[in-house]
């Protein structure tokens, strides 16, 4: 009576001799409630290939794969371009002050429709001709009327026209790839139509033609066609901006826009102009894990990645409104290998890169991985046999199985096998083991 009560309740039977594939990474979410032993971050750092194969440093601020699939990272000390196998690394170099880097601490990545790279750096904006392999230097210079507004340089991207639009320490430009010169965009005090803060962190072109601004002071929405500027500024209440300092704006694959800043990540609807606010709770593992969120990734399939300062890696499920947390941990190698995140790119092939402040992390989506559970004799702990003829998960997530030495109920947090069996001394046990 026992044994078909028990069995009633599994979804699917199966014969064979057979183990348990637990596919997690398909899904990113499965059977455990921490998947972060399911994925590896294979590490690229200049601690663990020879320096002169490996990153000029391991502060990965910048990543791009270029139209040649060329990997591309800026750190604190130098560009780095990765073919797979090798890395060229990119410093100034005071013989050839004109046609090199213009500095070493690189902030921004972007390449244009021409397949021009764009790097900004603490010491101005460069342009890296692939063919010539000479760099073009953009400086601050006071006595230019068309020039850069200032030599630190957050972000770049590109308009529909083929402007190159670029965020400073002190303003916003635009550069006119036909004329050399640049237009510049400075707050005005009581001009509600000019740029709320002059440090721009992130700049994105939405679906609408609109070029999303972030500063320290909230987001402006530019209106290129007729010049006029929305702002968003954080308030109390639901529905509003959390925080005025924007690190981070990212537009989704359904025209929305995902933004992050130093107290919580936001998602705003286009369509009402209103946000959600997903924070930190200590109590709740399933929250973001920390509210400084520096970059954003909607992936190929869909999946939300999101990095943070302290809190590691996140990954997004938006119909459930969880996150999964992928943080270090000591002394294994195949974890995440810092917890600051500073950007996240996915490349041609599906491949999610993570920069941190100790090194580049590589995770292969495609690259299925399984966890296998066999009978041994010699470990308690072990399934009970390996003839599996049913699967079901219970309401508390703990994973039934039933086999031809009984019942194995399988805890997903402690990794850790429990009974049920025939025990002849006691009528209300299982009425047999198979």
């Amino acid at each position: 009576m026992v044994k078909s009560l028990y069995l009633r309740k599994f979804c699917k039977i199966f014969r064979g001799a057979a183990i348990i594939l637990l596919f997690l990474l398909d899904s990113y979410f499965g059977f455990s409630q921490n998947i972060n032993d399911n994925i590896r971050f294979d590490r690229i750092s200049s601690e663990n290939i020879k320096l002169e194969k490996g990153l000029s440093q391991n502060s990965v601020r910048a990543i791009l794969q270029d139209s040649k699939k060329f990997m591309w990272f800026g750190t604190w000390d130098g560009l780095n371009r990765f073919d797979g196998y090798n890395f060229i690394i990119y410093k100034p170099n005071t013989k050839q002050s004109s046609s090199c880097l213009s500095n070493e601490t690189i902030n921004s990545i972007f390449e244009d429709k021409d397949g021009f790279i764009w790097i900004g750096t603490e010491k101005g904006l460069n342009k890296f001709d692939r063919k010539s392999h000479k760099f073009t230097q953009y400086r601050k210079n006071t006595n230019a009327f068309y020039g850069i507004s200032s030599d630190t340089v957050w972000t770049i991207t590109e308009d529909t026209k083929g402007y190159i639009w670029v965020g400073t320490q002190s303003g916003l430009n635009r550069f006119d790839k036909k004329t050399e010169k640049f237009d510049v965009f400075l707050n005005i005090p009581f001009n509600n139509n000019s740029i709320v803060n002059n440090t721009i962190l992130s700049l994105c072109m939405d679906n609408n033609g609109y070029l999303l601004i972030g500063t320290l002071g909230g987001i402006d929405k530019f209106d290129l066609a007729n010049w006029k500027i929305k702002h968003y500024f954080s308030k109390e209440g639901e529905g509003n901006l959390s925080s005025d300092t924007i690190l981070n704006i990212v537009k989704s694959k359904n025209g929305n826009i995902w933004i992050g800043t130093r107290n919580g990540l936001n998602y705003l609807n286009v369509k009402t102009g209103k946000f959600s606010v997903y924070k930190n709770k200590p109590k709740d593992k399933w929250s973001l894990s920390s509210n400084i969120v520096t970059t954003i990734l909607e992936d190929s399939k869909g999946k939300i990645w999101v990095g943070t300062i302290g809190g590691g890696l996140n990954l997004f499920d938006q119909k459930s409104g969880r996150f999964t947390n992928f943080i270090n941990q000591t002394n294994d190698e195949s974890s995440l290998s810092n917890n600051d995140i500073t950007s996240i790119y996915e490349d041609a092939n599906g491949v999610i890169w993570v920069g941190t402040s100790r090194g580049v992390n590589k995770i292969d989506l495609n690259a299925a991985k399984f966890m296998h559970y066999y009978h041994y004799a010699d470990d308690d702990n072990s399934l009970s046999n390996n003839m599996i003829w049913g699967i079901f998960v219970d309401s508390k997530e703990q994973i039934w199985i039933s086999t031809d030495d009984g019942i194995n109920i399988f805890n997903p947090v402690s990794q850790k096998f429990s009974f049920i069996r025939n025990n002849k001394n006691n009528n209300n046990s299982l009425a047999s083991n198979t």
